[in-house]
């Protein structure tokens, strides 16, 4: 009999490789039935100021979920913020970041921003 494992989904790239093995049979050759989530069914209504509160992250501490992909650095956070999970890979995925500037910038590629200050929204997954 197949154990069967829920997994969440992610509307960012972190899901990737676990969706590849979903459709490629890669879980059930192993005798593994995945029951696979969407990231977030609540939409808009479910996004809340602490992630503790996400959806996702519910669903793991109540038990409904095995497994769901971040990025490291909120894997890192999420274990130790909740108090509870555990961090079994890496992220598999290599992710393109873009810097647009205006037509009159004087930077036009990412080199010319060498020790330049810049800013970045948290959580635009370029916080690394």
């Amino acid at each position: 009999m197949a154990r069967t494992i829920r997994l969440q989904g992610d509307s960012n790239a972190h899901d990737r490789p676990w969706r590849v093995a979903v459709e490629q049979g890669f879980f059930a050759e192993e005798g593994l039935d995945v029951v696979y989530h969407e990231d977030n069914p609540k939409g808009a209504e479910g996004r809340v100021k602490d992630f503790a509160h996400r959806w996702k992250e519910t669903q793991l501490q109540h038990g409904a979920l095995e497994v769901y992909p971040v990025c490291e650095w909120g894997a890192i956070e999420r274990v130790q913020r909740l108090g509870k999970g555990k961090i079994i890979g890496l992220d598999a995925t290599v992710r393109t970041g873009a810097i647009m500037v205006r037509k009159d910038s004087r930077v036009h590629t990412l080199t010319e921003l060498r020790n330049v200050p810049i800013a970045v929204t948290w959580h635009a997954g370029t916080f690394y």
